[in-house]
Order: structure tokens, then C-alpha cells, then sequence
């Protein structure tokens, strides 16, 4: 579910989702031959990352400059089996932003 106020977070988020799965299938020459077929993929290429990934992230500027890679390099760390403990405690999208503790940042990407 998109929450109000994210909308650009969203569409940067799930670019940087497709872009990951498309590049993967292409390099690995899969072929496709259902729409339900792509969506078994799908599920099975981010069924390690938790929805709760999506929550609470202080990064802010995400659409620009290492945005993309920032959000690409959290979800490999899942892939790689890095549990969400371990991703939140290393990934910039979870650091406090500099200069105002915990408290504004890009909030909840509101992406389930």
C-alpha cells in the first residue's frame, strides 16, 4: 500500500526493484512465458525481503545522485541473508539525519 506523501519515493523504490529483477532474468537469459510466471519469479526474487524493510527510513534525496544504489544494496544485503536487524544497522537508509537526531526523513516508503 502507497502512503500519501511518498509517491516519488514509491515510483524510485520500485524502479530500483525492476531494475534489479529485469537485469538478473537478462543476464541469466530466462525466458518468460505467463504473466503468472513473471509473478512467481517476482515473489520468489524478493521473498527474502521483509515488508517491514519499508518502514522508517531517515535518508532523505532517495530519486537522485546514490539514492538508487543506497535502496538497491539494502535489498542484495537481504538477498544475500542479511536478516532486517542487520540491514537497518548498516544501510544509510536508516541512519538519523545529521543535525536533527531521529527525527525527519523519508519516513515510511508505504510500500507492502
Amino acid at each position: 500500500v502507497k502512503a500519501d506523501g511518498f509517491n516519488l519515493l514509491y515510483i524510485v523504490t520500485m524502479h530500483v526493484m525492476q531494475d534489479m529483477f529485469l537485469t538478473a532474468k537478462s543476464k541469466a537469459h530466462v525466458k518468460i512465458s505467463s504473466v503468472e510466471e513473471m509473478k512467481d519469479q517476482v515473489a520468489e526474487f524478493f521473498e527474502r525481503v521483509p515488508p517491514t524493510f519499508f518502514q522508517n527510513w531517515n535518508a532523505t534525496g532517495l530519486q537522485s545522485g546514490d539514492g538508487p544504489e543506497i535502496i538497491q544494496k539494502a535489498i542484495e544485503a537481504f538477498q544475500e541473508g542479511r536478516n532486517l536487524q542487520s540491514v537497518k544497522a548498516s544501510s544509510p537508509l536508516f541512519a538519523a539525519v545529521k543535525g536533527k537526531g531521529k527525527t525527519k526523513g523519508a519516513g515510511d516508503a508505504g510500500v507492502s
